[in-house]
């Protein structure tokens, strides 16, 4: 079998490598306006077929019946790493090949940047869109890799991965909504045990909390240290449902 420790932890492109890239092309192109694009791979995980050994562990039930899943599946440990292989290389050619410059990716999402007018007719889709754009899509086209008009998006505003990116005024922000979902989660977390008369959180509840403020750190960074306190109360601790006292 394979080992747990060898399948996880990948690495993905963040925000700040758009971040990085956005200062970049304002300070080699200045006076200029920009926009930011996202598109999205159809199926993604499930475009991927596993190997007949593995398949034989992807048995399902369903009224007694049994099928074989033979394509790689969400929840699996190692499926993300599988996945991002793929997608990895599949962006090593848009990038190398292609020559579309400063393209991302995170997971199914690929994300970049283009010169606002800068843009060209795609067949498929019968309308005008970002030239860097119109190159991935044709790519994905070519190799056989499926998408969905409604998922490629762009404009001078634009949500990525969870982020509100405005490439002009070179800003990153919560969408409102996020934010106060956030704001309304750390309350209540705050407030729980008082109300309950010093009852625990589970240790589930606390990486979860921790991993939602984690992520609005992409555009709070000097509010990380305010981690540290959180961290310190699940040190040691791996039963997801064991309490530790707020």
């Amino acid at each position: 079998m394979i080992k747990r420790e060898d399948i996880r932890g990948f690495p993905l492109d963040n925000m700040t490598h758009l971040g990085e890239g956005l200062i970049r092309w304002h300070q080699t192109k200045p006076g200029r306006s920009w926009i930011v694009y996202k598109s999205d791979i159809a199926d993604a995980y499930r475009l991927l077929p596993m190997h007949p050994l593995w398949q034989i562990k992807q048995i399902v039930t369903i009224d007694g019946e049994r099928d074989v899943d033979r394509n790689n599946c969400f929840g699996g440990r190692g499926s993300p790493g599988i996945y991002i292989s793929f997608n990895g290389l599949v962006t090593w050619i848009a990038r190398k090949v292609e020559l579309i410059e400063d393209l991302w990716t995170y997971m199914d999402d690929s994300f970049g940047i283009d010169e606002e007018g800068n843009v060209v007719w795609y067949h498929q889709y019968e309308k005008y869109m970002p030239t860097n754009q119109v190159k991935l899509l044709s790519l994905w086209d070519e190799l056989g890799i499926p998408h969905q008009p409604h998922k490629q998006l762009f404009g001078p505003t634009l949500t990525i991965i969870g982020i509100y990116v405005n490439p002009n005024s070179l800003t990153f922000t919560l969408p409102k909504q996020a934010l106060d979902e956030l704001l309304q989660e750390i309350e209540d977390f705050s407030t729980w045990s008082e109300h309950k008369h010093g009852a625990s959180w589970s240790l589930q509840k606390w990486q979860r909390l921790a991993g939602w403020m984690n992520w609005s750190f992409n555009v709070f960074p000097l509010l990380k240290p305010a981690l540290n306190r959180l961290y310190l109360k699940i040190v040691g601790k791996d039963r997801p449902l064991m309490r530790s006292n707020g």
